[in-house]
């Protein structure tokens, strides 16, 4: 996977080899703000991507939520609210220069949420959107 790592280790004993995963919201920059003109573009012109539904969403408000996804460097764009949910957009950069493009369906209960997300790279949506999950679902 995208967000594997392996590692070799060598000492006095000998090498030892392991693996573990990681949070792709560890590898997003501080630069990956955008505006709302921007994000409309890009959103109309990338392909629709299948939504990740989240469970267990630990915040008490919208400004909660949005410092929260900020400190991880995904950044806001616009909410709105829509019916019985609120609608967050936001926009975040991969290290790499990919930048990923999500609308935040969160119901008004703040339980639970649906992310979709679109991005140039498709195979890294995947992560992005289990990063955004644990984010949102972190004590």
């Amino acid at each position: 996977p995208l967000t594997n790592i392996q590692i070799a280790l060598k000492c006095s004993l000998g090498v030892f080899y392991f693996q573990t995963q990681y949070s792709l919201h560890i590898l997003l920059e501080e630069t990956g703000a955008c505006d709302q003109g921007q994000f409309l573009r890009m959103w109309q012109s990338l392909p629709d991507t299948r939504p990740h539904n989240v469970q267990g969403v630990r915040f008490a408000s919208m400004a909660e939520m949005r410092d929260k996804l900020t400190m991880n460097n995904v950044f806001a764009v616009a909410e709105r609210v829509v019916g019985a949910a609120t609608h967050f957009y936001t926009s975040s950069k991969l290290c790499d220069g990919s930048v990923f493009y999500s609308e935040i369906k969160v119901a008004n209960n703040m339980h639970a949420a649906v992310v979709a997300t679109k991005c140039s790279d498709a195979a890294a949506i995947a992560a992005y959107q289990t990063a955004v999950a644990d984010i949102c679902t972190a004590i």
